[in-house]
């Protein structure tokens, strides 16, 4: 499986990132929090997403306490602004303070997943997990990116080790029959 995606302008970039919605907001999971980033970081994964709405910065000084005994210059960071923050001269005050400082959990797509007996066959048939699977799924896509939530260690590590994982054209046939793209469209339900 490929590990980087190459960008219009030639730059490439991981294509497994760590996500940070909701990580830094409660006190009591900050350690494991950055336990988990770190983790991340020591086995390859360098791409970390973020937002200024996340936490309402609290996940920013999260990712930076994680991150300062890497060589920064390695990482990749991804982030997002509000929409008041979009104009011309507010984005790079809003990237400055940035720089300064979700797998299935809505709906029913989640119950109904573990449940497919597709889904549980070809994670059985690889020796890995549901979200694993669904993990390789996207990653094997040529034009895609994953950003799973990192809060817990153990979840960065089994997300990592999806990137040695190569689902055949059976493996992604089968998933695309399961699964195929909507006719029309539909609310968004994260997984």
């Amino acid at each position: 499986m490929e590990k980087y995606i190459k960008l219009i302008n030639g730059d490439t970039i991981p294509k497994l990132g760590m996500g940070t919605w909701f990580l830094g907001e409660k006190r009591k999971t900050r350690e494991q929090e950055i336990d988990a980033l770190q983790a991340g970081l020591k086995a390859g994964v360098a791409l970390i997403d973020t937002a200024e709405m996340y936490g309402n910065g609290k996940s920013e000084q999260l990712i930076g306490e994680a991150t300062k005994p890497f060589d920064r210059e390695k990482l990749y960071l991804v982030s997002k602004v509000y929409p008041h923050n979009a104009g011309r001269g507010k984005i790079s005050e809003s990237l400055e303070q940035t720089l300064n400082c979700p797998l299935a959990q809505g709906g029913n797509l989640r119950k109904e997943m573990q449940r497919n007996p597709i889904l549980l066959k070809l994670a059985e048939k690889h020796g890995i997990t549901l979200m694993q699977l669904l993990l390789a799924f996207v990653l094997q896509n040529e034009h895609m990116i994953a950003i799973p939530r990192s809060g817990k260690k153990e979840h960065v590590l089994e997300n990592a080790a999806v990137q040695e994982v190569t689902l055949s054209e059976e493996d992604l046939e089968a998933l695309n029959k399961a699964y195929p793209v909507p006719g029309t469209k539909m609310p968004l339900d994260i997984v």
